[in-house]
């Protein structure tokens, strides 16, 4: 009996051992694909209107407030903090500037015309 199982499993094994015919996959030079950029909206800032308040004008510029709005809440920022808020919109933008330079040269190297190296054959 265990002859018996064995005969059809060696068969079965074997078959696997056998190779077909040999494929060979020559590399071609492709052309790149297309850059495309997607539209970019522009940023559109609001208008921030600033106020700076001090011991002396503070009472006046907290009633102005409450007459034109309706409140008298601001939000402040100490001159460090003011000195912070420029510091980090200038990191922003040197960030942007950078973006836009490598989207630029990505478009260059994407847009070129491909210069095919002639083969040895002269083609």
């Amino acid at each position: 009996m265990k002859k018996l199982i064995l005969i059809p499993f060696l068969i079965t094994l074997g078959a696997c051992s056998a190779t077909g015919p040999k494929v060979y996959v020559a590399p071609e030079a492709m052309d790149r694909a297309k850059f495309t950029t997607p539209n970019i909206t522009p940023v559109d800032q609001l208008n921030i209107e600033w106020s700076i308040i001090n011991k002396q004008n503070a009472n006046e510029k907290l009633a102005a407030q409450e007459k034109k709005t309706g409140s008298s809440t601001f939000f402040a920022l100490t001159a460090q903090g003011y000195q912070n808020l420029s510091l980090n919109t200038s990191e922003l933008r040197r960030y942007i500037q950078q973006q836009k330079a490598t989207i630029e040269a990505l478009k260059k190297y994407y847009e070129a015309p491909v210069i095919k190296e002639p083969t040895k054959d002269g083609k």
